[in-house]
């Protein structure tokens, strides 16, 4: 499990998906 923090989105392995990059 990467320290990736996980959003509300369930991203916990995408640290790309922390910013909002028209999702």
């Amino acid at each position: 499990m990467p320290s990736t923090p996980a959003r509300a989105d369930g991203d916990v392995q995408t640290p790309h998906r922390i910013l909002p990059i028209g999702v």
